[in-house]
């Protein structure tokens, strides 16, 4: 671990202090004024070889093929030398630009070297073409095949400047396509009889010259525009190079009327200049590359002193990383409960022993995986969408309330299991923590409870209805008068048994919805009609505390989909709660609202608030937030429990928000009517 560590970071220091050919983050007076100089001087050197063509377009030289010889040999020698250092520029730090002039170069080597053979008078009779043919088109190939690998260099350099490193091409494919030609001009120029190069009728005596002084002026052109000629001493010589080739060709070569007379061995010389301007070029480059090699080695001397000591010191810390992380490793494989890490996306990160018992997955099962593997496929859908609304929105949803959700073994088995969600912000991202509890053993308790209470509260509804029955007659004078006193011990007597009728009711209600016998008619509901109704039934309840009730923002067409009466009763009984608590002549509030998929309606009231302590248990059963200031009588502790229950039987969840002093909101979010969403799409 540490070898590694120490090599990453070595590599680092030695990558930023070698980095090559990178432009200034900023242009200083300095680099304006080498630019300008540089500019300045491609100005004049295309005027130094305008004037140079006019003094010498109507000389008389004549020169002989032994010259041609000599400037040619002189000529392979130099392309040669190119482009091997190119190369070696090449292999030093791999980029499109120096792989394809360096191939370009070196092929062109082979190209002079084949003219400068070939047209030498002993090997020139056993060709089918003559000189003033052979000379001029193998020429022409030469040229031709180095404007136009340098011009590609600066499309290839576009490529991976957009692509990166995939845009960068194979060295063989480029050493196989040079070979190619190369290999084909030879095969050509040996076999073939070649045509006229020279026309003496035409004001341009070799046409011909054109093509590869086009490719010359595109090369130009492009890596003017890229605009490293600034900064990059390779680049400024290069640039020279290819002014001096496109003017060589389209100038002086073009104006030659015969084989080697002045404006033929001018040419052939400022070929050799051109050569040469690229090789000053790629001396200078790597002269400053091995300076900053030379830099770097200081750099990396320093820094690996430096980091023996940072090094020794983290070992230090990793011993105690490492240590820490064995206990902690140990502390959560000891623990009876699953703990799951997830990312973002879902995808498990972590897995402890625990989690392997209850779902039967071995680790290397499950890592990798997304977590709904451990789902049946309703709930698994459902936990994506949590997920992702969380990350988007920071709404809650799953995370931080316990949830009791299905969950599925290896072998496809299902069983009931207790689900809570935190999320963890580190340096790289949220990551949520799942912590499972099978509860299947306490099902079945539950189950037997319910049973237990279900005959109980049967038992105890009937004998209570004939008391309040008998009451009332009392009360009504069917026994003979009364006294007051009798009358008011009477009335609580009454009053107690309808609120024990009531809490019979709420306990059947929430063991019907438990034990799966309650029936859903599940259909599209009109939610702002179903707030109106819900707004008429219970103003009068709300009355009794002095407190209104109006719809405060509702969203237009929402339809969602589930149980009309269900979703009425949790409407009913989160109004109800408010009204409770909140202040006389306030006035609370029902809106709506879309989410992802999803209606959120809220009930919301201008009360005491939420107690802290009474938070994590609100909607649990028989629990009610008492205070001697804000208490009113009447309710029966079950009527939050009731809502989340109904809420969760219809796929969909509630959650509150809330601050001690300032009310609190009520909100339960569930399905919108896929239907409606698709018919609001296509009319938009």
């Amino acid at each position: 671990m540490t070898e590694k560590r120490k090599k990453v970071m070595l590599e680092d220091v030695a990558n930023s202090a070698v980095e090559a050919d990178r432009p200034p983050a900023r242009v200083n007076p300095w680099e304006r004024d080498r630019t300008r100089s540089r500019a300045v001087t491609y100005a004049v050197f295309c005027v130094v070889l305008v004037v140079g063509f006019l003094a010498v377009r109507d000389s008389t030289w004549q020169s002989g093929p032994m010259f041609h010889t000599l400037l040619e040999s002189l000529a392979t020698l130099l392309a040669l030398i190119v482009g091997v250092l190119a190369l070696i520029r090449f292999y030093s730090k791999k980029t499109n630009t120096f792989l394809f002039i360096g191939s370009a170069f070196l092929g062109t080597a082979f190209l002079d070297g084949y003219h400068t053979i070939v047209t030498s008078v002993p090997v020139a009779s056993m060709l089918p073409s003559t000189l003033p043919s052979l000379i001029p088109w193998s020429w022409v190939a030469s040229r031709m095949l180095l404007s136009f690998l340098l011009f590609a260099s600066w499309v290839a350099w576009r490529r991976e400047a957009v692509h990166g490193a995939k845009g960068r091409i194979s060295e063989r494919t480029v050493y196989a396509s040079v070979a190619l030609l190369t290999l084909l001009s030879f095969v050509f120029f040996a076999l073939a009889p070649l045509p006229p190069a020279y026309y003496p009728n035409f004001f341009f005596h070799r046409p011909e010259e054109f093509l590869p002084a086009l490719f010359f002026l595109l090369a130009t052109i492009g890596y003017l525009t890229k605009g490293d000629w600034r900064h990059d001493p390779f680049e400024h010589w290069l640039v020279l190079s290819l002014i001096l080739g496109f003017v060589s060709q389209a100038m002086f070569m073009s104006f030659s009327g015969q084989l080697f007379d002045m404006m033929f061995d001018v040419a052939h010389t400022l070929k050799k200049v051109s050569y040469a301007l690229v090789l000053v070029g790629l001396t200078i480059s790597m002269f400053r590359l091995f300076q900053r090699a030379e830099q770097s080695a200081d750099n990396l001397r320093l820094a690996n002193l430096s980091l023996q000591n940072e090094i020794a010191g983290r070992e230090r810390v990793e011993a105690d990383l490492r240590e820490s992380e064995l206990r902690t490793s140990t502390i959560i494989d000891s623990v009876i409960d699953a703990i799951i890490t997830i990312s973002p996306d879902g995808t498990v990160e972590s897995y402890n022993k625990a989690a392997m018992t209850i779902f039967g997955h071995v680790e290397d099962e499950v890592l990798g995986k997304n977590v709904k593997m451990l789902m049946p496929e309703g709930t698994a859908t459902q936990h994506d969408g949590f997920l992702t609304n969380y990350v988007e929105t920071g709404e809650g949803g799953i995370i931080g309330v316990p949830r009791e959700v299905v969950g599925q073994r290896k072998n496809g088995t299902t069983f009931p299991m207790e689900l809570a969600v935190i999320d963890m912000q580190l340096d790289d991202g949220v990551v949520f923590v799942g912590m499972i509890r099978d509860i299947t053993e306490r099902k079945k308790v539950e189950r037997m409870k319910n049973e237990f209470v279900s005959t109980v509260s049967h038992e105890l509804r009937t004998p209570l209805t004939s008391i309040i029955g008998a009451l009332g007659l009392v009360e009504g004078g069917l026994a003979g008068e009364i006294s007051e006193k009798t009358r008011d011990l009477i009335g609580i007597a009454a009053r107690n048994s309808a609120r024990l009728v009531r809490l019979i009711g709420d306990i059947l209600d929430i063991e019907k919805i438990e034990s799966g016998e309650i029936e859903i008619d599940f259909q599209p509901i009109d939610l702002a009609q179903l707030v109106d109704r819900a707004i008429m039934e219970n103003t009068s309840y709300a009355a009794d505390f002095d407190v209104q009730i109006s719809a405060a923002e509702i969203a237009e067409g929402a339809i969602i989909h589930g149980g009309e009466d269900q979703i009425l009763q949790v409407l009913t009984n989160l109004i109800s709660n408010a009204a409770k608590f909140a202040p006389r002549h306030s006035t609370i509030e029902i809106s709506t609202q879309r989410l992802r998929g999803a209606i959120r309606t809220s009930v919301t009231d201008h009360g005491p608030g939420i107690p802290d302590e009474f938070r994590s248990r609100i909607f649990g059963k028989f629990t009610q937030a008492d205070s001697s200031d804000t208490r009113r009588p009447g309710g029966t502790g079950l009527g939050l429990s009731i809502c989340k229950a109904l809420v969760e039987k219809m796929d969909g969840t509630i959650g509150f928000r809330s601050e001690t002093g300032s009310g609190a909101t009520f909100y339960f979010d569930l399905p919108e009517w896929e239907s409606s969403r698709q018919g609001a799409r296509g009319a938009a």
